[in-house]
């Protein structure tokens, strides 16, 4: 558990931002090397300018449409680990009346 959850309040957003743009940048920047692109690269392949994924990378972007960040993910092809890697499973258990 990450410190200071237990005591969430308010205060901490800005704390919970910065470490929401960590992993997001830590994550966009590993598969690209691993995909071997460039940033120029993958700013041709999701329609940004290279600056912005330097500046996503690198944690300086502050501000992005959620469909242009689905668009570098879904270019990246980033699993359900990326942003979660820690997260627990999900349920076991059935919901009344499921099957399979």
């Amino acid at each position: 558990m990450l410190d200071g959850m237990r005591d969430w309040s308010w205060e901490n957003v800005g704390e919970a931002e910065a470490l929401g743009l960590r992993r997001i940048a830590t994550g966009v920047r590993r598969r690209r090397l691993a995909e071997q692109l460039s940033q120029q690269q993958l700013a041709w392949r999701t329609g940004v300018a290279q600056s912005t994924i330097s500046r996503l990378e690198t944690c300086r972007l502050r501000s992005m449409k959620i469909g242009t960040l689905a668009r570098i993910v879904g270019v990246l092809d980033l699993g359900s680990g990326f942003l979660f890697p820690d997260e627990p499973p999900g349920p076991t258990r059935r919901l009344p009346g499921m099957t399979d």
